[in-house]
C-alpha cells in the first residue's frame, strides 16, 4: 500500500511540473490575443479562461458544456494544439469497434478531438477500467483492460 501511496505522489509531482499555472499578465500578448480568439470563435460565450505553462508553450483551458477545453500556443501565437471535447457518438464505427474488441466493458468516460499544428486530426479516449486490491494494498485482480483471448 506505501508503494501505491508514493507512485500516486511522485505522479501528481510530476504533473505539477510538467504544467504550471500562470497569471494572464505572463501570457505574451500574441499568445493571448490568439487564445481568446479560438475560445470566441469555437466556444461562444465563454469568459473565463485558466492559463497554464507547458514547456515553452502556452496552454488555454475553458470549461464549455461542463468539459474542459483546450489550446496550446507558442508565445509568438502560432497555435500548436486545439482539444476539444465531443459526444462518444461522434467516434467512428472502427474506434468503436476496437475500443469493444479490446477491452472487457469499456466505459467511455471522455472523448477530446485534437487538432495539431499540422492540420492531422486525432481523438483521445478516456476508458474507465478497475483493479482490485486487498485490505493490505496486494493486487488481486488484472483491470478490466485488455481482453484476453484463448490460446
Amino acid at each position: 500500500m506505501r508503494k501505491i501511496v508514493v507512485f500516486f505522489v511522485a505522479g501528481i509531482i510530476s504533473l505539477q511540473l510538467h504544467s504550471q499555472n500562470i497569471p494572464e499578465s505572463a501570457v505574451p500578448a500574441p499568445a493571448k490575443e490568439t487564445l481568446k480568439a479560438i475560445f470566441q470563435e469555437v466556444m461562444v460565450g465563454v469568459a473565463k479562461v485558466k492559463w497554464q505553462k507547458e514547456n515553452n508553450y502556452f496552454k488555454g483551458s475553458v470549461i464549455t458544456d461542463n468539459k474542459p477545453a483546450f489550446a496550446v500556443v507558442d508565445s509568438a501565437g502560432k497555435v500548436q494544439r486545439l482539444e476539444t471535447p465531443i459526444n462518444v457518438s461522434a467516434l467512428t464505427p472502427q474506434a468503436m469497434g476496437y475500443i469493444n474488441s479490446q477491452y472487457d466493458e469499456p466505459e467511455v468516460i471522455e472523448v477530446y478531438k485534437i487538432l495539431d499544428n499540422k492540420g492531422t486530426e486525432t481523438y483521445r479516449v478516456k476508458i474507465a477500467s478497475k483493479a482490485m486490491f486487498t485490505k493490505k494494498g496486494e493486487f488481486i485482480k488484472q483491470p478490466k483492460i485488455i481482453k484476453t483471448t484463448p490460446e
